[in-house]
């Protein structure tokens, strides 16, 4: 995984990889799909990277970290600026998890917020599916 960067102005915009909460079903997905201030984001399809996943301990939500597995999420497009705001204040972007350009085992690039902090510890989540109804 490379390291992220900001989308300058004018660049090309990627789909984003959603592969926890922001999922259809998931807890927080009404952000993608309600308006507040901005448009709504669509739901294109699923896509796979490369990495491991891992139940944050006592957070109820997953990690993508660097690996030689397989993650599993949803593609979304229509980020608007003030979404992708809102998603990193979410995330924690930059200090917590990083959006990162990712490259899906299809060979598209997207964008994912890959997790910046140690997973020791952690249940690896070995099938790479964050299930959107765990509590």
């Amino acid at each position: 995984m490379s390291a992220s960067v900001q989308p300058s102005k004018g660049e090309e915009k990627l789909p984003y990889l959603f592969y926890g909460t922001l999922k259809r079903g998931g807890r927080l997905n009404h952000v993608l799909t309600e308006p507040r201030g901005c448009e709504v984001a669509r739901f294109r399809g699923n896509a796979t990277v490369q990495g491991l996943l891992y139940m944050v301990r006592g957070g109820g939500f997953p990690a993508l970290r660097p690996g030689n597995g397989r993650v599993h999420g949803e593609l979304w497009e229509g980020i608007s600026e003030v979404l992708q705001h809102r998603l990193d204040s979410i995330e924690g972007h930059p200090w917590i998890y990083t959006r990162t350009r990712l490259k899906t085992t299809d060979g598209e690039m997207v964008w994912a917020y890959v997790y910046q902090r140690p997973v020791d510890g952690y249940q690896l989540i070995a099938n790479g599916n964050f299930d959107v109804r765990t509590p």
